[in-house]
């Protein structure tokens, strides 16, 4: 997933995973860092 800059792009498993997180912490996640530049980032906001 390193890079990604989409939701699409990221993999069921961690898609999966950021659900899991949330439902766990009760806290949205709303940004996902995907790799060293700074454009690698997916907002997750709905």
């Amino acid at each position: 997933t390193n890079g990604a800059r989409h939701k699409s792009d990221l993999s069921p498993r961690i898609q999966d995973l950021i659900a899991k997180l949330i439902e766990h912490t009760g806290i949205p996640v709303t940004l996902v860092e995907t790799g060293k530049n700074f454009e690698d980032i997916i907002d997750l906001t709905p």
